[in-house]
């Protein structure tokens, strides 16, 4: 995981994942929340991670997602 910036490289490696492909970020009603889905260990895997996380992966160049899903009518 070259290129990342020390902060995001530590919280990746803490998480346990040996490759990031993207963040993703929900937004809906209820405000907005984070996922990281990557490689860990040997398997795919997404797990919800603090936006202060996402936010440092994104400027460290890993790709984002934005999925919007508004429930109220």
């Amino acid at each position: 995981m070259a290129g990342f910036a020390g902060a995001s490289h530590r919280s990746v490696c803490a998480l346990g994942f040996r490759r990031v492909d993207y963040v993703s970020l929900i937004v809906d009603d209820e405000g907005t929340t984070a996922e990281v889905t990557g490689v860990a260990h040997r398997l795919p895997r997404t797990i919800r991670v603090p936006l202060s996380t996402a936010n440092a992966l994104i400027a460290a160049g890993v790709p984002k997602r934005v999925e919007t899903q508004h429930t109220r009518h």
